[in-house]
């Protein structure tokens, strides 16, 4: 989701669950909202590791972003970048 002031992310996650509704049978779970700017700050302060998120190209889902610049099933980073998330930048998968 691209940032515009001000955000309305009930609003934003409207598209991205109707995108997601059409592809699977989701009735539970979250999307979760992180800033790239912090994630990508406290990556390199923490870890010293340069991530950097991108467009993948995906004929089936071309709105999908992936995260790159560090290691495959990488435990340390995903706690790091879990932490980030809080309860405000969370919003409902399913109806």
């Amino acid at each position: 989701m691209e940032y515009f002031d001000p955000v309305d992310y009930n609003r934003q996650t409207d598209g991205v669950r109707e995108v997601v509704r059409r592809k699977l049978d989701i009735r539970t779970g979250s999307f979760a909202v992180l800033n790239v700017g912090d994630a990508v700050a406290v990556c390199q302060k923490t870890l010293d590791i340069d991530i950097r998120f991108a467009v993948v190209d995906n004929v089936s889902d071309p709105s999908h972003t992936g995260v790159f610049g560090y290691s495959q099933y990488n435990a340390a980073t995903a706690r790091l970048l879990a932490n980030l998330i809080g309860p405000g930048d969370l919003f409902a998968a399913g109806p």
